[in-house]
């Protein structure tokens, strides 16, 4: 993802057909030359990096408009993946209900990793 025009979801997609893995991701980003930062999906903000400090500081904003959507989608198939390691939280996310932050981190905590 640290190159020009790179796709975010084209990696996540080889991930899944190469390695038999279904990847989970907390933040979010697009296919773009000067990518400039990413989608934190738990928290829902735009983590952007200040190119003159060459990513030494950064500034937490709300999500640009145009990333809304596809945030909200991400987000929801992350909240899926989490609400499959607790059924207090599946059984929430099977009601509607959005779990809390805290929630969500609590169940990335119980996720599988490689």
């Amino acid at each position: 993802m640290d190159k020009n025009g790179a796709d975010f979801e084209h990696v996540l997609e080889s991930i899944r057909k190469r390695l038999a893995l279904g990847p989970w991701h907390c933040t979010s980003n697009r296919r773009r030359a000067g990518f400039k930062g990413v989608v934190d999906l738990i928290e829902m903000k735009a983590v952007l990096w200040h190119d003159e400090t060459l990513g030494a500081e950064f500034s937490i904003e709300p999500i640009p408009a145009d990333l809304v959507k596809k945030a909200e989608a991400f987000r929801l198939q992350l909240i899926e993946i989490i609400a499959e390691t607790d059924d207090v939280l599946l059984e929430k996310f099977l009601e509607g209900e959005t779990p809390t932050i805290a929630e969500l981190k609590s169940g990335i905590a119980r996720l599988p990793s490689i």
